[in-house]
């Protein structure tokens, strides 16, 4: 069974290591002595709405073989519809705006990230996993209306959700054409952690999706409140973000692996069962990493777990930060082998495809702060889904995106944009107030572009600050 999940930051979960989010506890519950083998597919982009999301899906070359398509729906996406313009209607047809630019564009998201992906070649799928596009920033990729409003009219909200319906009509349709089933998502918030604009969107997107279509959806709020009556979104979230933390990551792999349970007619196990099972996943990686909470007054069955156990689990769900880890210390070696390196609090290499960072001997301060990256396109280059309002393209990132630490150093590998970059303002920022930032260290970063298209080192002096 092939299992297919597309969303955005919600999905994609930029804040966590690769093991927290809900699809890689999702496949270790669904598998865990099982002969019936599922595969989890994560195709998750921040900054993605409807829209993007079902492109995505037809992006994809394998997806008549996903047996469930599972769409996680954010109160956002309906103003991310009026303001990507990616489909309009006409007459109640609905039109792709930008089908011809879409194709280029995802062969472009393939070098931002690291596709733990085999595809055998008969007609059925032979995947191990896949983390698709977890490195991608959502101004890239998002093509925006130069008349875009600054608000979220209600003739946009009415266009919007009329656009929704038609393009999950469209991708339900597909789906169950292929032999699939299609579901919405629902995330687990209520009526408090949403404003009272996004709660209105919501619970009409909900009608929508529910009563127009037809469609089956996965409430998590219901789940969340039926295992704890006294629920709070609060306590599943980030301090100072609002995408859900490692806890609610667990309780999405626990209310889905409960919807597939059901779905799939598999027997039920215990609640004590499946928490035993998620604690012996999530004690796996208890060296630093993040403790699953002491279970309530229910007692676990806390059966023996052999050690051997542990190391199966850390070498499948860590797999792909290890290929990582090791892909990026060959870059490393390479970078300092030669070639053009600007110094700043970190050493930055201009590779072929890719800015590398590197901090020797790093601290854990030293990737808390948050990376500001600013690409100034080359003068009347081609921007594919941007709009600049500005001489440059920002691209800010944390070091969890696309850093990892290996033997004591700090790398990050960050892919060039799919345009011609004339030079690039980096740095690293931090909030001091309120929407007060300040900017800890910056470096300029020249490039230019050789004769073969490619991004090469430009020989000149970069501009001044």
């Amino acid at each position: 069974m092939h299992v297919g999940f597309f969303g955005d930051s919600y999905l994609h979960n930029t804040l966590l290591p690769v093991q927290y989010s809900f699809t890689e506890p999702l496949h270790y519950l669904l598998n865990d002595g099982r002969q019936d083998r599922f595969t989890v597919l994560n195709f998750g982009v921040e900054g993605y709405g409807t829209a993007q999301s079902y492109l995505h899906y037809l992006n994809f070359e394998e997806r008549q073989h996903l047996d469930y398509v599972f769409y996680l729906f954010c109160f956002n996406d309906i103003e991310d519809i009026s303001n990507t313009d990616l489909f309009r209607l006409d007459r109640g047809r609905l039109i792709n705006v930008a089908a011809s630019q879409v194709n280029s564009l995802l062969r472009w998201l393939a070098k931002l990230h690291v596709t733990y992906l085999v595809l055998d070649v008969s007609k059925s799928l032979s995947i191990t996993w896949a983390e698709f596009a977890r490195n991608v920033k959502g101004d890239l990729l998002s093509r925006y209306r130069q008349d875009a409003a600054l608000d979220f009219s209600d003739s946009d909200q009415d266009e919007g959700l009329r656009i929704f319906a038609a393009v999950l009509r469209r991708w339900k349709t597909a789906v169950e054409a292929a032999g699939g089933e299609f579901y919405v998502v629902l995330l687990p918030m209520d009526a408090e952690a949403r404003n009272h604009l996004h709660n209105e969107v919501f619970l009409r997107a909900r009608r929508v999706v529910e009563q127009d279509l037809g469609a089956e959806t996965v409430d998590l709020l219901a789940c969340a409140r039926e295992i704890n009556p006294s629920f709070r979104y609060q306590d599943i979230r980030f301090r100072n973000d609002a995408h859900w933390n490692e806890a609610g990551n667990m309780l999405a792999a626990k209310c889905l692996y409960r919807f597939i349970e059901r779905s799939r007619e598999i027997p039920r196990a215990a609640e004590a069962e499946l928490t035993d099972r998620l604690r012996t996943y999530y004690s796996a990686f208890l060296d630093g990493g993040w403790q699953m909470p002491p279970a309530g007054e229910t007692r676990d069955v806390q059966s023996p777990v052999g050690a051997e156990v542990f190391t199966a689990i850390r070498r499948e769900y860590l797999e792909l930060d290890l290929r990582a880890a090791d892909a990026l210390a060959r870059a490393a070696e390479e970078a300092r082998k030669g070639g053009r390196v600007v110094r700043a609090n970190w050493e930055i290499h201009v590779l072929r495809d890719a800015l590398l960072y590197i901090k020797a001997d790093c601290q854990a301060k030293d990737t808390a702060a948050t990376f500001f990256l600013q690409w100034v396109p080359v003068e009347n280059a081609r921007l594919p889904f941007v709009h600049l309002d500005q001489e440059f393209v920002s691209a800010d990132f944390s070091f969890a995106t696309y850093g990892r630490v290996v033997d004591g150093d700090c790398l990050a590998h960050v892919p060039l944009p799919p345009f011609s970059v004339a030079w690039a303002r980096t740095g690293q920022f931090e909030e001091i107030g309120q929407d007060e930032y300040r900017n800890i260290w910056q470096a300029h970063v020249p490039l230019v572009n050789d004769e073969d298209g490619t991004q090469a080192v430009r020989t000149a002096t970069a501009p001044p600050d």
